[in-house]
């Protein structure tokens, strides 16, 4: 069975807290609610996977730069 959008952003999640503590849950918290909102917004599945990659990707990027 493959992993929905939730759980691919559930699990997103907690690899940034695991890696980022507090600042990467919050970052998490705030990328998949971006991406939610846009999911909706936009109501397409490929739109919401593509904006879920670019935000954990620019999120790991921070927090990167940050650690």
């Amino acid at each position: 069975a493959e992993d929905g959008p939730r759980q691919r952003a559930a699990n997103a999640v907690v690899g940034l807290v695991k890696r980022g503590g507090v600042p990467g849950a919050v970052l998490g918290l705030l990328a998949v609610a971006a991406g939610v909102a846009i999911a909706i917004a936009v109501d397409s599945a490929i739109v919401s996977v593509a904006v879920g990659v670019v935000l954990t990707v620019s999120i790991a990027a921070v927090l990167l730069a940050v650690a």
